[in-house]
């Protein structure tokens, strides 16, 4: 029980986006990778690694560092894979002990771990007898987009992209399957939180369109209010991103669900065309998430495979969309 409560709390923030503690100490712009480890007890961040391979092929790494649940500076490493034949997911979740973190820029978490290098970032994650090496091309820039910084009553939300776009180098190796390799591309950001998703949002809206041309990075958040979602958008045509002006979520009858939006004056349409995975933790573990809800809410990610259309460009691009929904009863 007490394992299963930590594993529930600390990824139920980890698969949504995550903040920090106070203001002063979140406003300033970070410039190195060693995990802030504030004392909160919702304290949690993340570093998320999204890679498309092969144009075809999906991969997220994320690595994460948490006080939530028993104990404080538990650690995570999750990995989701999408292809034609499959969807493949696998988290593990360890005690203080079992992560490492060394400057400059090296981070391991028990099986899993990533490496800075001038250049590239050198990934390796290794859960459930699958194996996955990656090499991501790209400086590094500890870019802060606006509407980084989100501010509850009692936390707030804080967040970096660390790589806009990079080639990649990723090998698989699958159990009683030959080992594959494959070139792709790839991007990295970081994010930490305080706050508690009540508190947060009612929905969380990420988008990642990774290919040749670039990176089409949009995050969206949609507060518990009615207020008008915020959030910013990071295009493949723009050197940094900008603000998204607007974005709503339209499911017609009998028709795929899209996403409409504007950033920067140029507008994007992205049609969800297959569900890969709903993922509902909190409903998982039965009576125990049912009491819990009252803390941490219900929140359900969707994963989608999707098509980014972006105004005046003639290529549409294969993206993943995540869609976070803190749904009630």
């Amino acid at each position: 029980m007490k394992q299963t409560r930590k594993t529930i709390i600390l990824y139920c923030f980890s698969i949504l986006i995550l903040q920090v503690s106070t203001v002063e100490i979140s406003a300033q712009v970070s410039s190195s990778l060693k995990p802030h480890l504030f004392d909160e007890e919702a304290y949690s961040e993340t570093y998320a690694l999204v890679f498309t391979i092969d144009k075809d092929k999906h991969l997220i790494i994320q690595l994460s560092v948490s006080n939530l649940g028993l104990g404080d500076q538990n650690s995570m490493c999750r990995i989701l894979y999408f292809n034609k034949e499959e969807t493949w997911t696998a988290e593990s979740f360890y005690d203080r002990e079992m992560w490492t973190f060394k400057p400059p820029a090296f981070l391991k978490i028990g099986s899993c771990k990533f490496e800075i290098k001038k250049k590239v970032l050198e990934v390796f994650a290794r859960l459930d007898g699958r194996q996955f090496k990656a090499i991501l091309y790209s400086d590094i820039n500890y870019t802060q987009p606006p509407n980084h910084l989100i501010k509850t009553a009692d936390g707030f939300f804080d967040q970096q992209v660390l790589i806009h776009w990079g080639k990649a180098e990723v090998m698989i190796d699958l159990p009683d399957r030959q080992t594959f390799k494959a070139n792709g591309f790839g991007c990295m950001y970081r994010f930490w939180v305080t706050a508690l998703p009540p508190d947060l949002f009612r929905r969380w809206i990420r988008v990642y369109g990774l290919n040749a041309h670039g990176s089409n990075l949009i995050m969206a958040r949609f507060s518990p209010s009615e207020a008008p979602p915020t959030g910013w958008a990071w295009l493949s045509n723009s050197p940094e991103p900008g603000f998204l002006e607007s974005i709503d979520l339209i499911i017609p009858k009998n028709k795929n669900p899209i996403i409409v939006g504007k950033a920067g004056g140029i507008r994007f349409l992205i049609t969800l065309q297959q569900l890969l995975q709903r993922h509902a933790p909190v409903e998982d573990i039965g009576v125990l998430g049912h009491l819990m809800r009252p803390w941490i809410g219900n929140p359900v990610t969707y994963t989608y495979k999707a098509m980014l259309r972006i105004t005046g460009s003639d290529n549409p691009i294969l993206a993943i969309v995540e869609i976070t929904e803190n749904e009630r009863e």
